[in-house]
């Protein structure tokens, strides 16, 4: 029976559209877009979001008070810190968390640089009750490496779990295709997990992806930039106001 509290949805925020756009990494909304109004996605709303300026950011939020989404995938330049959202404007993973958190999404897809790693996992999970799992990659990913794990998000959207073998099948198929590592995390294995055991996680998938991977054309980090919390990408981090 469909859950009418939270009828099926997929929300898709490209932050710093316009940056995204010039750099030809739009393509994946295009392709969430079509897969969404394809026969798969039938009977899911789907909306499609992109931040351009600080304006946009607050819009956004005022909008997540009326509408719920169980599956958003954020797409954005980002780090072990945060995203950059508009382009004089970044926030924290926190505040990230804080924007999304009223929509009450179950499951987040963070296509951003480290979006997967335990930083921005804990934020996610502690500022966002309903979240039951982070898919993302704990190093630098490409758009690439984030195609077919958009499978899974339109499951989640229809109020649909995929099962976590079926899922981890998933992404190693696609840890082989594409090169590159992404994880999805529960939130009942990563609350459970000791810190020693995230820390080891994160390096045994960023040691996985480096060793895996090469340059792509649509790599979501600049090539200097691949240490956490380092990427120059990012403008300072603002502070919550």
């Amino acid at each position: 029976m469909q859950n009418l509290a939270n009828p099926p949805g997929l929300l898709v925020v490209e932050a710093d559209a316009d940056t995204l756009n010039r750099q030809g990494h739009s393509k994946l909304g295009d392709e969430l877009e079509d897969l969404a109004r394809s026969e798969h996605g039938q009977g899911v709303r789907f909306f499609r979001h992109r931040l351009r300026t600080e304006e946009n950011v607050l819009r956004a939020r005022a909008l997540a008070v009326f509408l719920r989404y169980p599956a958003v995938v954020l797409i954005a330049h980002g780090n072990a810190e945060g995203i950059r959202v508009a382009r004089d404007l970044a926030m924290t993973w926190h505040d990230v968390a804080d924007a999304l958190a009223p929509m009450e999404p179950r499951a987040l897809f963070a296509i951003a640089c480290y979006g997967g790693s335990s930083g921005p996992t804990s934020a996610l999970f502690d500022r966002i009750p309903t979240l039951q799992a982070v898919v993302g990659s704990p190093a630098p990913i490409t758009i690439a490496q984030a195609r077919l794990p958009m499978v899974e998000a339109l499951t989640w959207a229809r109020n649909i779990q995929m099962p976590v073998d079926l899922s981890t099948l998933f992404l190693g198929v696609n840890a082989i295709a594409t090169n590159g590592v992404v994880f999805r995390r529960n939130r009942a294995g990563f609350e459970t997990a000791s810190p020693e055991d995230l820390f080891l996680t994160d390096l045994f998938g960023a040691f996985l992806s480096a060793a895996m991977s090469g340059d792509g054309d649509d790599e979501l980090h600049r090539r200097r930039s691949r240490r956490p919390g380092r990427s120059r990408r990012l403008p300072a981090l603002r502070p919550k106001t």
